[in-house]
């Protein structure tokens, strides 16, 4: 008798937590699948970016969904961003992506996908797929393969850091050049 009570005790046991485990698993599923909602979803966007009279940029995008647990806003579809001088007010360069990542709380930003970077003042256009900004360095740079080309050379390189017109710019490991 006292056999058996162990044993059924022990099949109790088995089954409870088997369900607790379950319902852990399912708890863990519906806060992942919310985290995944976004806070704030808007189609069409343009948004201008002002700093006192001078516009520093604008951005468009097909949807922006905003995520205030992340701290990011995601740009997808036709994304365009144009920056502007500051002292002359006209566009240094605009960026193309089909996605993009902005970090709310530092101001950094990923581009993803056909990324694009094409400058006015300096004539010269940038292509990859990942391209990231640093807000506080004030930089363009990726790890990724690009392509440069300038009025002059077409630049292949793994790895690139540049300003904002395209116009101070460091590859790190070159692939090949074209003249």
């Amino acid at each position: 008798m006292r056999k058996r009570l162990i044993h059924i005790l022990f099949i109790i046991g088995f089954l409870i937590s088997g369900c607790t485990s379950d319902s852990i698993e399912y708890e863990k599923a519906l806060k992942e699948e919310a985290e995944m909602i976004p806070d704030q979803v808007a189609s069409k966007v343009e948004v201008v970016f002002f700093d006192s009279v001078w516009t520093k940029a604008t951005m468009t995008a097909s949807r922006a969904e905003i995520s205030n647990d992340k701290n990011t806003t995601e740009l997808i579809g036709n994304v365009e961003l144009e920056y502007f001088s500051k002292q002359s007010g006209k566009r240094l360069s605009i960026l193309y992506a089909d996605k993009a990542i902005i970090y709310d709380l530092t101001k950094d930003m990923e581009a993803i996908g056909n990324v694009r970077v094409v400058s006015d003042s300096a004539n010269t256009k940038l292509e990859t797929t990942l391209l990231k900004w640093n807000n506080e360095k004030r930089i363009i740079y990726t790890e990724e393969f690009i392509t440069l080309t300038t009025p002059h050379e077409i630049i292949k390189s793994y790895g690139f850091e540049s300003d904002l017109s395209l116009s101070h710019y460091k590859f790190y490991k070159v692939s090949g050049i074209k003249q």
